[in-house]
């Protein structure tokens, strides 16, 4: 059937079930050139965040994390996967990993953290976790250690992993 378009009428060759996905979703070839994108990929780009296109090539809008793109899809081509992340607390995660055909790489650009937290409260909400496992929950989402969680919230780690245990129970993943 007919491929799918971007809102500019650009043609994409993503499967239609791809624009199902809220999260931008971008297939690179091993050049890094744009091969295939979700619409949410390109409301993205034409806002400009996080990711730009450059003469075709999705690049990063951080320059930090521009110096670091060719580097990171050589590395994801060969097998790795990569994740990316910008200064300041309102930069948007993106995950690289290999792809398969023409997409030789995925890149995944993750939720706003306003908009990632609001889920994460939900679900907190909806398994019935407390106040206390729900900022546990938020520490290890964002990366921390249960050290470092312990260390924040000032109590023992023992604590923390209690927590965790007790996460793991509501969600009916032991």
């Amino acid at each position: 059937g007919p491929s799918p378009s971007d809102p500019r009428g650009r043609r994409s060759d993503a499967p239609p079930t791809l624009d199902l996905v809220d999260e931008p979703i971008l297939g690179l070839a091993g050049d890094g050139s744009l091969r295939v994108a979700n619409g949410a990929a390109w409301r993205l780009l034409d806002r400009g965040e996080t990711l730009v296109l450059q003469q075709g090539l999705p690049v990063p809008v951080d320059p930090g994390l521009r110096q670091r793109w060719r580097r990171v899809l050589h590395d994801v081509q060969l097998g790795r996967r990569r994740l990316l992340c910008g200064p300041g607390p309102h930069a948007r995660p993106i995950l690289l990993r290999p792809g398969t055909g023409d997409a030789r790489v995925v890149v995944r650009v993750g939720r706003d953290p306003a908009a990632r937290r609001l889920a994460l409260a939900c679900y907190a909400e909806s398994i019935g976790l407390t106040g206390q496992e729900t900022r546990v929950l938020e520490g290890l989402v964002d990366g921390a250690t249960p050290a470092d969680i312990a260390a924040r919230h000032g109590v023992s780690l023992c604590t923390v992993r209690t927590q965790i245990r007790a996460m793991i129970d509501k969600a009916g993943a032991s």
